[in-house]
């Protein structure tokens, strides 16, 4: 009985303290009186908006290639597909490098037709697996975000997809070969 008693007044307390931070503004809480999991979420949001009143908008990444490998069952629908995501690529200006099937793979199993007995009689079972990859070369990662999402929601049923980013980035700078200071003075040639 005390232990239902005091599960009611700490269930009443989180709601009288979710009340009260739904009624302040985000913005104005304070990261004591949030979970900790909300309290990074608050912290991010607190930065976020800070950092896109004062910076310029966050470059975008570069890929070298996208290479995404579909897979399925049936020869009809990975060849519709194609024509399907060829057809987008082209819309969007998307640069097809290749488009390349892979050979299929055919696994069998070989299944009693009784439950237990009678191993003379079996019944053999075979899935082809069929693939086909696509690469997509020099992309900008707002173009790549918007074309592989668009691609991956018009998957059919019963295909599954891969997809594999090669990003563009600048040489760090522990393996630039360092800089040699430019004397001013000139020496004088003889």
């Amino acid at each position: 009985m005390e232990r239902s008693l005091n599960l009611a007044r700490l269930a009443n307390a989180c709601y009288q303290m979710i009340f009260k931070l739904q009624r302040q503004p985000l913005l104005q809480r304070t990261v004591t009186d949030l979970q900790p999991c909300a309290a990074r979420q608050l912290q991010w949001r607190r930065s976020m908006s800070s950092a896109v009143a004062t910076s310029s908008p966050p470059k975008d990444n570069l890929y070298r290639q996208i290479t995404v490998e579909v897979k399925g069952h049936d020869p009809a629908v990975l060849n519709s597909y194609q024509k399907f995501t060829t057809s987008a690529a082209e819309q969007l200006g998307v640069k097809i490098a290749k488009i390349s099937e892979p050979p299929k793979v055919i696994t069998r199993k070989s299944l009693l037709k009784s439950v237990f007995i009678f191993k003379k009689h079996q019944h053999q079972y075979e899935t082809r697996t069929l693939f086909r990859v696509f690469e997509f070369k020099h992309l900008t990662e707002s173009t790549a975000l918007t074309f592989l999402e668009y691609i991956q929601r018009n998957l059919p049923e019963g295909m599954a997809m891969k997809v594999t980013k090669h990003e563009l980035l600048p040489i760090p700078d522990h393996l630039k070969p360092p800089k040699q200071p430019q004397s001013s003075s000139s020496s004088p040639s003889s």
